[in-house]
């Protein structure tokens, strides 16, 4: 079963996004988390998860979409991350290209086609 892990301080923003992904992959086991800190202990921790894509946001508190990218890379964790923001900044695009683990980067909300473009990633 593919896993799919959606980190968004936003509780809306991931339930919408969850609601369009069951809709076109009900076979897709989809986690939530609407804190950063915890999404790293999700991927990290003793009871590490590998789910094949993160749906990472970038305008979180305690820690920005980048500074979560980086803590991945500390500590070694290698994921498939797809950048779902509603920031419009070129800059940010053009930073997402410079980590080999972000697979793409979508500004929110996400439509059908973007889906089943990002879900061809896992």
């Amino acid at each position: 079963m593919k896993e799919i892990v959606l980190v968004d301080d936003d509780s809306i923003n991931n339930y919408v996004n969850k609601e369009l992904i069951r809709k076109r992959h009900p076979d897709i086991k989809l986690v939530s988390l609407e804190s950063p800190l915890f999404a790293i202990n999700y991927l990290a921790g003793d009871t590490a998860q590998e789910p094949d894509l993160v749906l990472l946001d970038l305008n979180m508190p305690l820690l920005n979409g980048w500074e979560f990218v980086e803590k991945l890379q500390e500590k070694n964790i290698h994921q498939n991350v797809i950048i779902l923001t509603s920031s419009i900044n070129p800059m940010d695009r053009r930073i997402s290209e410079a980590y080999d683990m972000v697979k793409g980067f979508l500004v929110k909300p996400i439509n059908v086609d973007e889906l089943d473009e990002l879900l061809s990633v896992i």
